[in-house]
């Protein structure tokens, strides 16, 4: 099945895109309702909806603007490109995309680096007590960020065992108050969920002291169509 929709020119045509790309709130208007027909399809559950008597074993989205001048045109892409689209559909199929994100809070590691203080530190004067504590806190933010390749590693593998397939995300830095180390997405077969939110709310304890553990999904598999889809 390929699901479309109608595309008007004096909407889409080349000039009102081009046009349109420059605005932001126009583009994500676009892409929320291109979103909103993927999950409709997908079904909430992520088992998919009742097409033509059978049960979608999993829906591929396009990329946003994907258009075509016919239904013709489209179905002659679908069949030009029916090997890459059946490996794709044998690879999302019964699984949904979950994102996780790691990020340093300085503001908590400060504070751990506080608590750590010795005794040494507590006996000095509150004027050395400050200028140590200061140190302490910098030399530990600088430890954590030394050491965040290594700790992103780690997590992206303990949590890449629970998938089907895994993938890294560019990172983008929010706030100034944190630092994000990892940013991935990965593929999780539906039976397999609960195992891999286990994980997360477990990896989360373990670096609760330094970092932030944000889970987000589940979504369709944006990031496991392939490029050329």
């Amino acid at each position: 099945w390929l699901i479309a929709a109608d595309a008007p020119l004096s909407r889409y045509g080349e000039a009102p895109i081009e046009k349109g790309l420059k605005d932001l709130d126009w583009v994500s208007a676009c892409a929320t309702g291109h979103e909103r027909v993927i999950e409709h399809f997908a079904g909430e559950s992520g088992g998919g909806l009742r097409l033509d008597g059978a049960r979608a074993r999993a829906v591929v989205p396009m990329k946003l603007f994907t258009l075509f001048s016919s239904d013709e045109r489209a179905l002659a892409y679908v069949r030009k490109n029916r090997k890459q689209l059946n490996d794709t559909i044998r690879r999302v199929a019964g699984c949904r995309e979950w994102g996780v994100r790691i990020s340093l809070n300085r503001a908590r590691a400060a504070e751990t680096a506080r608590a750590g203080a010795g005794a040494k530190i507590r006996k000095t004067s509150k004027g050395t007590q400050f200028l140590l504590l200061k140190k302490k806190e910098k030399d530990l933010i600088q430890e954590l960020r030394e050491n965040a390749a290594m700790e992103s590693a780690k997590s992206y593998q303990e949590l890449a065992r629970h998938g089907k397939d895994a993938c890294r995300l560019p990172i983008v830095q929010g706030d100034s108050g944190t630092s994000v180390v990892l940013d991935a997405a990965f593929l999780i077969p539906a039976l397999k969920e609960s195992r891999f939110q286990a994980a997360v709310e477990k990896l989360s304890a373990r670096l609760a002291k330094t970092f932030d553990v944000a889970l987000s999904g589940p979504w369709p598999p944006y990031n496991f169509i392939g490029k050329n889809i």
